[in-house]
């Protein structure tokens, strides 16, 4: 995983590395040299919740989209505060897209599964949430969790997996009404 920075300040030390990160690499570097009142190329720093240490979300105005990227295992209280911050970001930037970066992420239980597709993505919709792309995880299980999501999310919304974020990326491009 790449690492970003936490509520510290500090940086977590890359677990993965090769030429499919070079575009998350470049988007940490350059999320990494922003204060929050001074954002460049189009990226905003949501405030720092805290969940920071475990997933970073920011919004990405070159899509546009909330952008997420999952860090490690998540607790359901830390996955469900993460989730209730996206919400709360797609509602103030008034977007339809979320880009997810799972790698990472090495499962989802199936209680939160559920909570995801049941609960938090009705009201993801009812705010515009239209499309949401991921980059699959290095795990089977999370490849899995996030195929189990996918299969009982209502229906109106879009997804797709990817091996690279820059697919993601260009796929929510292609279907964004701009």
């Amino acid at each position: 995983m790449i690492g970003w920075p936490g509520n510290d300040g500090a940086r977590a030390s890359p677990v993965t590395q090769g030429a499919p990160f070079a575009i998350l690499t470049s988007l940490r570097n350059e999320v990494q040299s922003l204060s929050p009142t001074m954002p460049a190329a189009g990226l905003k720093i949501s405030p720092k919740p805290n969940f920071s240490s475990v997933c970073n979300v920011v919004f990405d105005s070159a899509v546009p989209c909330i952008a997420v990227l999952w860090k490690c295992y998540v607790t359901s209280p830390q996955l469900r505060e993460v989730h209730e911050h996206i919400l709360q970001l797609l509602r103030v930037h008034q977007v339809h897209f979320i880009l997810g970066d799972d790698t990472a992420l090495p499962v989802i239980l199936a209680e939160d599964q559920r909570w995801i597709a049941q609960d938090w993505m009705p009201r993801a919709q009812a705010v515009g949430l239209k499309a949401i792309a991921s980059k699959r995880s290095s795990s089977y299980f999370g490849q899995l969790s996030v195929q189990c999501v996918q299969s009982i999310a209502p229906a109106g919304l879009a997804f797709r997996s990817f091996d690279k974020m820059e697919d993601g990326r260009a796929w929510l491009r292609s279907v964004c009404p701009t």
